[in-house]
């Protein structure tokens, strides 16, 4: 984890954000520091004594994100894991992601991950990190100024004859957008490649594969830019 660019708040500078504690507003405030063992630490401070601002340094580095993938009939496909988002309204899809565990490896991390929400296990020969810098989920507020620190992406090739049709998959973020699907273009992976997947500690209905097209106009942002990654090198 890099360094905290945020200083203590020097006497009479400008303040934009007010901390509250049970409730109650604490004034004055020099430094705040919220920590968590498994996830990092979100700090309030100032920005070279200017004003006012906050961060999050995240434990690993910025997390994993990993992308499953196919090419079918031509078509690319990106799997997508339906679950509950309380941050994006809830019910909706995103890539698979999530932290490292202490001591863990992003490319362990990244296997993890995508083994706990689809239930694909043994894959690990597939996977690879796509190409770049990692990435920073917004500069503004997250610390990625450690060596090669960031969120990492990871593809998985999923092969066409390891899916099959899934004209049954009905999810209300796309039944409510501008986004129309026909239930044929919705491919899910065949019982026989996947484990049973714990769907209460996340909240994890189902692993869907849609069209690239579909994939890249939904709202969460790490799902745009896998499919940005898939469709440079996939």
């Amino acid at each position: 984890m890099g360094h905290n660019p945020l200083q203590s708040i020097p006497a009479g500078a400008k303040r934009g954000w007010s901390v509250k504690v049970n409730g109650a507003v604490v004034d004055p405030v020099s430094v705040v520091e919220i920590s968590h063992p498994r996830y990092g630490v979100l700090n309030y401070g100032s920005v070279g004594g200017r004003y006012d601002s906050w961060n999050f340094m995240e434990i690993g580095s910025g997390g994993v994100v990993t992308v499953p993938y196919a090419r079918v009939n031509g078509a690319l496909y990106i799997g997508l894991v339906d679950q509950e988002r309380d941050n994006q309204g809830g019910r909706v899809l995103n890539v698979p992601r999530g932290f490292l565990d202490p001591k863990e490896k992003h490319f362990e991390a990244a296997a993890r991950e995508l083994e706990e929400e689809t239930g694909l296990a043994n894959l690990n020969d597939r996977m690879s990190e796509f190409p770049g810098q990692r990435a920073n989920p917004n500069s503004t507020f997250f610390v990625t100024n450690g060596d090669n620190e960031g969120v990492a992406f990871f593809g998985l090739v999923i092969k066409p004859h390891e899916l099959e049709r899934d004209p049954g998959h009905v999810v209300p973020e796309l039944s409510a957008s501008a986004v129309a699907v026909d239930p044929v273009v919705s491919l899910k992976l065949r019982a026989d490649m996947v484990k049973p997947v714990s769907k209460q500690a996340e909240l994890i209905y189902s692993c869907c594969f849609l069209p690239i097209s579909v994939a890249i106009a939904l709202s969460d942002m790490f799902t745009k830019v896998a499919a940005g990654l898939v469709l440079q090198h996939g």
